[in-house]
């Protein structure tokens, strides 16, 4: 009976070494200067709000209102994010990364010239992130409009992750960015 007692933390360990499953949703439009963004973790939508560009801040309207942000380059959290990216890159497995976009410049020529660019920049990018997440879905699902001025992306992005290593990098980013504080 004693024995069961273990089961406890056997739980928690399994709960943190498990991995997570989210999946990111983005997608913008250049013309409207308007974009969405969603977050959901095992296909249930934890986050997701509409943002636009004005200048160097950025507008994010949710459920709650508009909250305009300027964009910081230099402070101390933007350093954080930084070194956090950095370290969570590594330590992701990337499951499905899909490219759709429909773009249109008016004139067929330039239209198809121009999607061909693109395309052969999405495929090459791909076949970058290949070399190093060899167990990585990847697709490209264009949209071509030949007469219309239209310029609109949006990318799905599914990963996993498990929590000890979102932890580890997390804490770790803090120390690395308040070392470079001090050395200012």
């Amino acid at each position: 009976m004693e024995s069961l007692y273990y089961l406890i933390p056997l739980f928690v360990i399994l709960v943190f070494i498990m991995p997570v499953f989210i999946t990111l949703k983005a997608s913008y439009n250049v013309f409207n200067n308007r974009g969405a963004v969603g977050v959901f973790l095992f296909g249930k939508k934890l986050k997701s709000f509409i943002f636009s560009f004005s200048g160097m801040s950025i507008k994010l309207y949710d459920e709650k209102g508009i909250k305009e942000e300027d964009i910081d380059f230099e402070s101390q959290e933007a350093v954080v994010v930084e070194n956090l990216v950095g370290q969570i890159k590594d330590k992701t497995r990337l499951k499905l990364l899909q490219v759709n976009y429909n773009i249109g410049l008016g004139d067929a020529f330039q239209t198809a010239i121009f999607c061909g660019v693109v395309n052969f920049c999405i495929l090459t990018f791909f076949t970058r992130l290949k070399s190093s997440k060899p167990t990585a879905s990847m697709l490209v699902c264009d949209n071509i409009a030949y007469n219309q001025y239209v310029f609109e992306s949006a990318v799905t992005l599914k990963f996993s992750i498990s929590l000890f290593d979102i932890a580890y990098s997390f804490i770790n980013s803090v120390i690395l960015s308040l070392k470079k504080k001090s050395e200012k």
